[in-house]
């Protein structure tokens, strides 16, 4: 990304604030759901793992580093 000089520069105020919690829409995962995604991940030349703030907010972060050290 390209920022002007003056952006990166500028300064602004913020109030930090703690994301909210993260509700699942479903407890129920389908098994060929999950089969076509770990088939997917597993035939990826360069898996890529996109977490945002719910990883934290949901307190995954140990589960999603050993699952990102799995894939390799």
């Amino acid at each position: 990304m390209r920022f002007l000089k003056n952006a990166q520069a500028g300064t602004c105020e913020y109030e930090p604030q703690v994301p909210r919690a993260i509700v699942p829409k479903t407890r129920n995962i389908r098994t060929e759901s999950l089969a076509e995604a770990a088939q997917l991940i597993n035939e990826a030349e360069r898996p890529m793992i996109f977490a945002g703030g719910g990883a934290i907010a949901s307190n995954c972060s140990e589960n999603l580093l050993a699952f990102a050290e799995m894939i390799g």
